[in-house]
C-alpha cells in the first residue's frame, strides 16, 4: 500500500521532464507518459485541450499549433476518448468524466518548454497528472512563403533582369 501512495505522489506532484528534439517527438512522449497515469479510460469520456503562452496566459499562433499537435498525440494514445480543443468548443462541457489537460509554454532561447497538468473535472480541479517537455524552439517557428516577380525594366538587358 505505501508503495502505491508513494508512486501516485511521484506521478502527480513532481512532474516528469522529457526532453525531445522536435515538437511531435515531445508531445507524443507526453501523451505517451499520461497513458501510464491515473486517466481512467473510459468509452465517451471528453478529454479538452488548452495550451496558452506562459507569460500572457492567452492563446497564440504557437500555442495554437501546440495544442493541434497535442491533439493528434493524445488521439493516439487516448482513442476511445472525445478530444475537444478549447478554442474550438463552443457549447458547455459536461466536467462528469471529463479530463482537462491544461498547458503553458515558455520560450527560453533555443528551447520550448511547455508544462502539461492532467485534471479530473473543472470544478475539483483535481491533479491527475503532470509533466514538462523541452523540445528545440526553432522547430516551432512558423515558416515564411515569399513571392518574386520578374522585373520589368526596358533600361535593363534580359541577362541582367533575370541575373537581379
Amino acid at each position: 500500500m505505501k508503495k502505491i501512495t508513494l508512486q501516485v505522489f511521484i506521478q502527480v506532484f513532481l512532474p516528469a521532464t522529457i526532453w525531445a528534439s522536435s515538437l511531435d517527438e515531445a508531445l507524443d512522449e507526453a501523451a505517451r507518459y499520461f497513458t501510464g497515469t491515473a486517466i481512467k479510460i473510459e468509452a465517451g469520456n471528453t478529454m479538452l485541450i488548452e495550451v496558452v503562452n506562459y507569460h500572457s496566459q492567452k492563446p497564440d499562433e504557437v500555442s495554437k499549433k501546440i495544442e493541434n499537435g497535442l491533439y493528434f498525440a493524445l488521439e493516439k494514445h487516448f482513442p476511445k476518448f472525445k478530444l475537444l480543443l478549447a478554442s474550438e468548443s463552443v457549447a458547455g462541457i459536461s466536467s462528469v468524466g471529463a479530463v482537462f489537460v491544461k498547458g503553458t509554454y515558455e520560450q527560453s532561447g533555443a528551447l520550448t518548454i511547455l508544462r502539461l497538468q492532467a485534471l479530473k473535472g473543472l470544478m475539483t480541479g483535481e491533479v491527475i497528472a503532470q509533466t514538462k517537455v523541452e523540445f528545440e524552439s526553432n522547430k516551432v517557428s512558423r515558416k515564411t512563403l515569399v513571392a518574386v516577380l520578374d522585373i520589368e525594366s526596358e533600361a535593363l538587358s534580359k541577362n541582367e533582369k533575370k541575373a537581379y
